[in-house]
C-alpha cells in the first residue's frame, strides 16, 4: 500500500474544501484502495498504523467541517476514522462515538483523541492527536491537568477497554501523569551526552539517541541541541514556512525555567541559558558565559583549525554577548582573561576582521595590524587607473570602515573623473557601487564628515536622474523580436478570460512541479546570467537585482520548499546544480514575464472595469482610454474589501484575533497569506490556486510586482505604459477574487448550505 495521497488527489481534496464540496465518495474509495486499513493487535502496531493513517484522519477532520453527509465506507478502520473525525468536531457526542467504533485500532485512537480534547480545553491548544501524556514522564508538570483530575475515573474505565499488547507501558506513563508522579533526574542524560552538550559546537544540529519513555524535560533538551545559532537567531533543523522542527514556540521562559530546576546542573544550565539568551535576550549566568569562553578557547588552541572559530556556535554566542554588552560580569575571571589572551594571539587580518565585527575586543597590536590592513586597502585609490579598478575598490566592504577624509575626497574625485571620461554602460555599475560605498561609510565610519557624505548622496542621485539616466538608456543595445498573433486568437483569449479569469492566472503563474522543473532545468543549462547580479536602470537610480529576499515572506519560503523538493527528487535532470534562491528568482522572473505577455494580450479592460463597477457598491470614476492615476488607486480598496470577503467565506477571520487590536481589520495580504498557508499545509503546493498566487504576488509581494504597494508609495506604476500595465493587472486581480467568491456562493446555494 502507498499509505499516502498522490498529488492529484491532494489537489482534488483542497479544491473540494475551497468550494465546500459535499461529494467525497471518491476520497473514501481512494483511501480504501491505497492505505493499509487492517486492524491491530498490539500498541506498537497501533502507533505505526496511526502514523500511516494520520493524514487520513486530518483530511476527514477538514471534510466533516464542510460536509455532514456520511459517505459509503466499507472498511471498518476507515469508518472508525470518519466517526472519530465527527467526534473531534463535536458533531456527535462521546457515547455515540464510542458505541459506533468497531475496531481495536478505533478504540485505541478514540482514547487518545479523547485525552487530547481534554488537554485542548484546559490549555487552549488545537491538537487532533497528542501522545505526549502517554510517552513523556512528568508531562503533568508542563500542562494544565484540571480536566484529567475531574475525569480520572472515566479515563481508567476507558483505558480498560483497550486490549492491545504493550499498551500497559503507555498506560503506566499516563497513570503516572494523572497521579502527578514526579520522576527525579537520575543524572544519566548528562552522563551519556556530556561530550555533545559541552562543546564549542553544541548548537549545530546535533543528534542524540534516546530510549523510550523519557521525561519531557529530557525531550526538550534533546530538541534544543538539534538547532543551530546563526547571526543571533535560532535556526531550526527543518522549516516549511508554517511549522518548524523543533518547535521554538514551546520554549517559553516558564518552561525553560522548569527544565533548569529539574536538572539542576551546569551542563543543562549551559544549554537552557543559551537558548534564553538568543530567544529572549536574557543574560546568562557567569558560569554559562565562562563555559562558552572555555569551549571557544579549546578551538583556538588548535592552530590547524583556526578558521573553525568563526563557524562555532560558541563564537556566535560570545559575539551576541559582546554586542549586547552582557560580558561585564565575567571580565575579572581568570578563564575570561585566558580566553582574551588566546584571542589576542591571532594575527591573521581576515580572521581579526571577523572577530572585531563580532564585537570581540582586540589588543593594540591587533588593531594596528587591522588598521594597517585597512590603510593599505583604502590608499589603493592613488594607484587606480581605470573604471574597472575603481568599481572593485568601491565594492570592498573593508574600505568604508577606516577611510579618512583625505582619501574619501580622493575617492569622490576619482568617481567624478571617470563618469566624465567614460560613456559606456559600465557607468551605471559605477553609480551603483559609489552609492553603496557612501551608505556604508555613513553607517560605519567615524572619520569622515557625515554631513558631507549626505550631501554627496543627494548630489549623486540628482546627477543620475537629471543627466546620466537618459544617456545610459540611449547607450543600451536594443534587441527586438515580434510575435504575430491573429486577431481571432486574441479575441478568443480575451473571451476565455471574461468567462473565467483564472485562465489568465494559470497563464501567468503556474505552481505545477513540471512547470517549475522546466524553469529550473533551463536555468541549470544557462547559469551564467544568474551567477552574476544585473543592473536595472530606473529614473531614480540604477538598482542591482540580487535575487529574492525571503525574510518575512512566508509564501516564498513555501515556494522555495517546493523548489528544494524538485531539486532533490529531479535534480538528475539539471546540467548544473545551483543555489535554491537562484531557482526561486528565475521562477519569479518567469511569472513577471508572463504577466507582461498577459497584459499585452488582454484588451477587455473596459468590460472588466464596468463589471467591477456593477459588482461594488462604491462608485468608480468613468473609464477613459487615457488613464489617470486615480483610475488605478481607486481599485485598491475594492480589492482589499473583496479579499476580506473571500477570507470570511473560507474560514479566515478578516480582523485581528486579539483584544489589543480589537476588531481591527487585517491587512489583505495577511488574509491571502493565511489562506495560502492553509492550502500549502494540506497540499504542499499551490497548483490549484494560481488565482490567489496571482493576487498575492502581483499586488503585495516585494519579490514580485508588488503593484499595490509600489504605486501607493509613489515608487512605480504612476504613468504611461507602467500605469496601463498595473491597471490591467489590478482589474484582473479583483475579477479573480470576485469569481472565486461567486464559485463558493453558488455551490453553497446549490447544496443548501
Amino acid at each position: 500500500m502507498k499509505n499516502y495521497f498522490e498529488h492529484k488527489e491532494q489537489v482534488k481534496y483542497v479544491d473540494g474544501l475551497l468550494t465546500n464540496n459535499h461529494e467525497w465518495q471518491w476520497i473514501i474509495e481512494y483511501i480504501e484502495e491505497n492505505f493499509t486499513l487492517d486492524d491491530v493487535s498490539n500498541w506498537s502496531e497501533f502507533q505505526t498504523r496511526d502514523q500511516n493513517l494520520r493524514e487520513v484522519l486530518l483530511h476527514f477532520v477538514k471534510i466533516v467541517e464542510v460536509c455532514r453527509t456520511i459517505p459509503k465506507i466499507k472498511n471498518r478502520v476507515c469508518m472508525d476514522l470518519y466517526i472519530l473525525a465527527r467526534y473531534y468536531n463535536g458533531i456527535i457526542e462521546q457515547e455515540e462515538c464510542k458505541s459506533c467504533i468497531k475496531t481495536e485500532f478505533g478504540r485505541a485512537l478514540y482514547f487518545v483523541i479523547w485525552l487530547t480534547k481534554l488537554e485542548n480545553q484546559d490549555n487552549k491548544t488545537k491538537y487532533v492527536v497528542d501522545y505526549r501524556l502517554l510517552q513523556q514522564k512528568n508531562f503533568w508538570n508542563l500542562i494544565n491537568m484540571d480536566s484529567f483530575e475531574l475525569y480520572k475515573e472515566d479515563i481508567y474505565i476507558l483505558a480498560s477497554d483497550i486490549k492491545l499488547l504493550g499498551f500497559e507501558n503507555a498506560m503506566k506513563i499516563l497513570s503516572d501523569n494523572i497521579e502527578k508522579k514526579y520522576y527525579k533526574y537520575t543524572g544519566e542524560f548528562v552522563k551519556k551526552n556530556k561530550e555533545i552538550i559541552l562543546s564549542g559546537n553544541a548548537f549545530s544540529f546535533r543528534h542524540i539517541e534516546m530510549e523510550h519513555f523519557i521525561t519531557w524535560q529530557e525531550e526538550y533538551v534533546k530538541d534544543m541541541l538539534q538547532i543551530s545559532i546563526r547571526h543571533g537567531k535560532l535556526v531550526p533543523r527543518f522549516s516549511d514556512g508554517i511549522t518548524t522542527t523543533p518547535d521554538f514556540t514551546l520554549w517559553t521562559e516558564d518552561v525553560l525555567s522548569k527544565i533548569q530546576s529539574y536538572f539542576n546542573c551546569e551542563e543543562i544550565d549551559f544549554v537552557v541559558e543559551t537558548i534564553c539568551l538568543i530567544q529572549f535576550g536574557k543574560v546568562p549566568s557567569n558560569n554559562t558565559i565562562i563555559l562558552h569562553c572555555k569551549l571557544l578557547s579549546d578551538i583556538i588552541k588548535n592552530d590547524d583549525k583556526s578558521f573553525e572559530i568563526l563557524r562555532s556556535s560558541s563564537f556566535e554566542v560570545i559575539s551576541f554577548l559582546f554586542k549586547e554588552k552582557m560580558m561585564k560580569g565575567v571580565t575579572q575571571q581568570e578563564a575570561y582573561r585566558e580566553f582574551l589572551k588566546l584571542i589576542h594571539r591571532i594575527t591573521e587580518p581576515k580572521i581579526l576582521d571577523k572577530i572585531i565585527n563580532a564585537g570581540i575586543p582586540l589588543n593594540k597590536g591587533q588593531k594596528d595590524l587591522l588598521r594597517k590592513f585597512y590603510e593599505e586597502k583604502y590608499k589603493k585609490i592613488e594607484k587606480i587607473v581605470n573604471i574597472s579598478e575603481l568599481s572593485q575598490y568601491l565594492g570592498d566592504e573593508d574600505i568604508p570602515k577606516q577611510i579618512d577624509n583625505e582619501y574619501y575626497l580622493l575617492t569622490v574625485k576619482a568617481f567624478e573623473r571617470y563618469i566624465e571620461s567614460c560613456n559606456g554602460i559600465e557607468i551605471a555599475d559605477l553609480f551603483y557601487n559609489f552609492m553603496v560605498f557612501l551608505i556604508n561609510i555613513n553607517a560605519t565610519n567615524q572619520n569622515v564628515d557625515k554631513k558631507l557624505i549626505k550631501q554627496h548622496m543627494i548630489f549623486t542621485q540628482q546627477l543620475w536622474e537629471e543627466k546620466y539616466y537618459k544617456e545610459q538608456c540611449s547607450n543600451l543595445q536594443s534587441f527586438e523580436y515580434t510575435t504575430t498573433v491573429e486577431t481571432k486568437e486574441v479575441e478568443l483569449y480575451n473571451e476565455q478570460i471574461l468567462r473565467n479569469p483564472i485562465f489568465a492566472a494559470k497563464n501567468c503563474i503556474s505552481a505545477e512541479k513540471e512547470f517549475i522543473c522546466n524553469i529550473m532545468e533551463a536555468v541549470s543549462e544557462n547559469p551564467i546570467r544568474y551567477l552574476f547580479s544585473s543592473i536595472s536602470l530606473t529614473p531614480v537610480y540604477p538598482i542591482k537585482i540580487n535575487g529574492v529576499n525571503c525574510d518575512k515572506h512566508d509564501i516564498d519560503i513555501m515556494l522555495r520548499s517546493i523548489i528544494d523538493d524538485i531539486n532533490v527528487t529531479m535534480g538528475y535532470k539539471f546540467l548544473n546544480r545551483l543555489e535554491i534562491d537562484i531557482y526561486l528568482t528565475a521562477v519569479h522572473e518567469s511569472y513577471k514575464d508572463n504577466a507582461n505577455t498577459t497584459a499585452a494580450l488582454f484588451t477587455k479592460e473596459e468590460e472588466v472595469y464596468r463589471f467591477i463597477s456593477e459588482e461594488t457598491k462604491y462608485e468608480l470614476i468613468p473609464y477613459e482610454y487615457n488613464l489617470k492615476l486615480a483610475h488605478l488607486t481607486q481599485l485598491f480598496p475594492i480589492l482589499e474589501i473583496k479579499i476580506r470577503e473571500l477570507g470570511s467565506l473560507t474560514g479566515i477571520v478578516p480582523f485581528k484575533e486579539n483584544l489589543t487590536n480589537f476588531m481591527q481589520y487585517k491587512d489583505p495580504s495577511s488574509v491571502l497569506r493565511e489562506l495560502l498557508q492553509e492550502i500549502y499545509s494540506e497540499l504542499k503546493g499551490f497548483e490549484n490556486v494560481s488565482d490567489l498566487l496571482f493576487v498575492y504576488n502581483f499586488m503585495y509581494n516585494s519579490n514580485s510586482l508588488n503593484i499595490r504597494n509600489e504605486c501607493m508609495h509613489g515608487r512605480d506604476y504612476l504613468s504611461g505604459k507602467r500605469l496601463k500595465f498595473a491597471f490591467k493587472m489590478t482589474l484582473l486581480a479583483i475579477y479573480m477574487v470576485i469569481f472565486r467568491i461567486k464559485i463558493i456562493e453558488e455551490y453553497k446555494e446549490d447544496n443548501g448550505v
